[in-house]
């Protein structure tokens, strides 16, 4: 006999479903990433939140920005991990670039200047915020860190996918 699943949606608990009703749920957006499911071999505590194999995660978008850099001569783009981890005997160490809210990869492209700017390169800083497509607006302090590297004539914005970096970084 194949197990009866359970979730809760919206804090209600509801089944019991087959595997296959509960991934038609899944795929139809009816049960999303903040429901739980488990089978009704376990106990409700140790429920598991839903996953959605279709969605693209940020760590995709993060691998399709390494590879997309990987194939630019012009670019140079470095993941950006940022955090902070307890010393022994106390303290705390931060490590990444930038303030909190800084983007997920930085780096330099180089740029040919124009004649008139006397035909010499430079590097340009861009900072890239990875962003997972379906999640949602940009927090307000990593929205300031790219309008900041704008402000200062780099290169940031946000991106759900390699063709967001192909746009706003065109060779």
């Amino acid at each position: 006999m194949k197990p009866r699943w359970y979730c809760t949606h919206s804090g209600v608990t509801h089944g019991p479903f087959s595997e296959e009703e509960i991934n038609a749920l899944i795929a139809q957006k009816r049960l999303l990433e903040t429901d739980l499911v488990w089978p009704e071999s376990i106990d409700r505590k140790r429920a598991a939140p839903v996953r959605d194999e279709s969605r693209i995660s940020e760590a995709q978008v993060n691998d399709a920005i390494r590879d997309f850099s990987a194939n630019r001569d012009d670019l140079v783009l470095w993941r950006n991990s940022r955090g902070m981890i307890d010393l022994p005997g106390g303290g705390k160490l931060r490590y990444g670039v930038g303030p909190n809210g800084a983007s997920d990869w930085i780096g330099y492209r180089t740029v040919t200047i124009t004649p008139d700017m006397v035909g010499s390169s430079i590097a340009q800083f861009v900072a890239v915020e990875a962003k997972a497509p379906d999640a949602g607006a940009v927090p307000d302090h990593q929205e300031a860190f790219l309008r900041a590297v704008r402000a200062g004539g780099g290169v940031g914005f946000v991106a759900r996918g390699a063709e967001d970096a192909e746009k706003e970084l065109p060779r």
